[in-house]
């Protein structure tokens, strides 16, 4: 089986890093899983966590991912994509990247990190709701 990873550098410390790199391990020391991964963090050119870029360099760098992923799901289509997001826009591109998945047939799990997750779907804007009603209605989980 072959898993595409999307997730942040995982050099960077918290929780999600350390549980993605955990999975990873167990994955591919189970046999049979073949664990490929798009980092986010490289694919963008920068780390958010560090830094706030200006809003060009924002958005260049989601364009850069979502294209990456297309390029991946068109050249070698893995048998799974597992899409790790926390809260604002990591969630907003990863719901994106779901529904880019089920458009191309992947199976895709959307894992959700982070406290902030719960608040944003429940009592986010109209529009960011609808959205993630839209995709996670047609079985992306």
């Amino acid at each position: 089986m072959r898993v595409l990873m999307v997730h942040s550098d995982l050099t960077l410390v918290g929780g999600m890093q350390t549980y993605v790199g955990d999975l990873q391990t167990y994955l591919t020391t189970g046999g049979g899983v073949e664990v490929t991964e798009l980092d986010e963090t490289k694919c963008k050119g920068y780390a958010s966590i560090y830094r706030r870029p200006g809003i060009l360099r924002l958005v260049a760098g989601s364009v850069r991912l979502l294209r990456e992923l297309r390029r991946l799901l068109r050249e070698a289509p893995p048998d799974l994509v597992h899409l790790h997001a926390a809260e604002g826009k990591s969630l907003l591109e990863k719901t994106w990247m779901a529904r880019m998945c089920w458009r191309a047939r992947v199976p895709a799990i959307l894992h959700l990190h982070g406290p902030g997750v719960d608040r944003e779907i429940g009592t986010g804007p109209k529009w960011r709701r609808e959205l993630f009603r839209r995709v996670w209605r047609r079985g992306v989980s």
